[in-house]
Formats: C-alpha cells, structure tokens, sequence
C-alpha cells in the first residue's frame, strides 16, 4: 500500500492505493499539494484493468469512455470516515494507447471531485467547483470564466509568463464561503498547466472576469442579474462534481438546478463580475488593472 499526504481546499486527506504506477503520478502531479498527516478523511483508490466490463452496471455505478477504445467503471461509497473509489478500466483490442496518459489524470481528478462533493453532503464546507482559471496577486484572487476555447487556459499561461501572478488552476478552481466571504482555492482538477506550477494557497475572492474574444478591448460591471445568468454556466453545484465532467447544465434535474440557482446568486450578489472583452493576442491585463483603479480594488496599480 502507497500512501500520500496532501493539502487541498483547506483539507487534509490522505491518499492510499496499491497500483504502483498510480502512485507514482500522484505523488509526481500533486507535488505542490503535499502537506498535513491526513487528519481528515482517507481517500483510498483501488484500480484493477480487466479484459471486460459487467453487463449488468452495479447500483451507484457510471461507465464512461474517456477516450476511444478504453471503458472505465467507477463506483465510489463512504465508510467510516473513508472514501473509496473503485476503478475498473477495460480496453478494446482495436485500440492501442497509453491508457495510464488518460486513466490517471481521470482518476484523480474523480477522486478529488468525489472529496469535494463529500465536504459539502457533511456540512465541512460550503464548497462548490467553477470552470474558470484562478490567480493570485498581492494577496486577492481574480477567476477568469467564459465559455470553452474562449482563452482560460491561455490566459493561465501569460499570467504566469507575467512572473507576478500566483496561479490556482487554469480550468477547475474550488470556492468555499465562510463568515468572513469567499476564498478561492488551489485546484488539482484538470487543466493544461502542470500542477507542480501551481500555488497551493487559499485566497480571499476578490472578482471573477467572463472572457470574450471580441474585435476590440473593451469591459464594464454586470449587474446582478447578468452575472447570476453568467455563473449559471459556470458553476459547477456540489452534488453534481462528481458528474462534471459528464453532464452540461441541460442535464441537470429539478434538485441539482436549485442549489446551483441558490450558490451562483450568492455569488453574484457578493462578488464584483465583469465582462470583460479582448482581441485574441492581445493580452487584456492592462485593462483588469485599469478595472481595479476605477473600482477602487485592492488590485490597483
């Protein structure tokens, strides 16, 4: 058994599993993450290749196809305070690939969505996930949301080219509300950005940017009701993470649609919004930080 201790959301679990090669990413991939005893839940991961699936799909049980060729089915329950994910990965003859390039990156990432969703159904934490990159500057976090291919992960890329951003996560980042606000987390979900590059940090939220790619730079404030309609496509609510990755919010039935109603107008009547247009190449930092200056943020320059 391999065991690795981690920090991620302000939560100390510890990792465990038994495949070698397994372990080997996750202690390679969550490197900036390490930290704690794992005082707080066990997440144990067992991962099996077979040369079939079961016809009949176990209760609580999903098969997804994260690539052509490979069939993975996942389960996951709770006892006693540990989280188990099981894992079975099947892959068709036709097909030869690296299937550890796409099964581990899958499986962490469901680990950790699993664990956040885990927080939140406790009452730990108020937790939910939101595709945007996150970064850090000067002590305050800024989310860049938008629809897919409109920049984050290149956006992810230049502030951190820029040296004096601190970067959360460039497609899934963490949000948790206490009594003092919003925080925004280090995310290891996802992403283009290796996670060793990342900063292990949780940061008072200070704003979230929707991106655009547009034929001139320009921004202005979202009221609330267009930042609520924004985040409707961006948020993802707790007990959906763990189908994130699967499901759109068409998707979503009548209970999952409430709470994600519920947590994105918290957010959108506590934390400025913008939209914020810009020519593809031209980086719009310059204009967030004449956003800061008019708005009197602590960002200003």
């Amino acid at each position: 058994m391999y065991s690795l201790y981690i920090e991620v959301a302000g939560f100390f679990p510890a990792i465990h599993c038994e495949d070698r090669g397994l372990y080997s990413y996750l202690d390679r991939e969550l490197a900036a993450f390490k930290g704690g005893h794992g005082d707080d839940t066990l997440l144990r991961v067992e991962f099996v290749r077979d040369s079939s699936l079961p016809e009949v799909i176990p209760e609580d049980s999903v098969v997804i196809s994260p690539t052509r060729g490979l069939k993975v089915l996942l389960h996951h329950k709770l006892n006693d305070g540990e989280l188990l994910l099981q894992a079975r990965a099947c892959q068709s003859s036709e097909y030869k690939i690296n299937d550890d390039a796409v099964l581990y990156p899958m499986l962490l990432n469901t680990l950790l969505s699993f664990y956040l969703q885990q927080l939140k159904a406790q009452g730990r934490a108020h937790v939910c996930l939101i595709h945007a990159c996150g970064a850090v500057r000067d002590g305050h976090a800024l989310l860049f949301a938008g629809k897919s291919g409109v920049g984050k992960s290149t956006a992810a890329r230049l502030l951190l080219e820029d040296g004096s951003f601190a970067l959360l996560g460039d497609d899934m980042v963490p949000l948790s509300r206490d009594e003092s606000g919003w925080l925004a987390h280090a995310s290891p979900l996802g992403g283009d950005i290796p996670r060793s590059r990342l900063s292990n940090s949780s940061t008072p939220l200070e704003a979230i940017y929707f991106l655009s790619r547009e034929d001139e730079t320009g921004w202005h404030r979202l009221d609330t009701a267009l930042a609520l309609a924004s985040l409707m496509s961006s948020v993802v609510p707790a007990n959906e993470i763990k189908n994130s990755a699967l499901q759109s919010i068409n998707e979503y039935d009548h209970e999952s649609l409430t709470i994600l109603m519920r947590e994105a107008s918290i957010l959108a009547s506590e934390v400025p919004c913008y939209s914020l247009a810009y020519v593809l190449d031209e980086p719009p930092w310059e204009q967030i930080f004449q956003i800061d200056k008019d708005e009197g943020s602590a960002w200003a320059t």
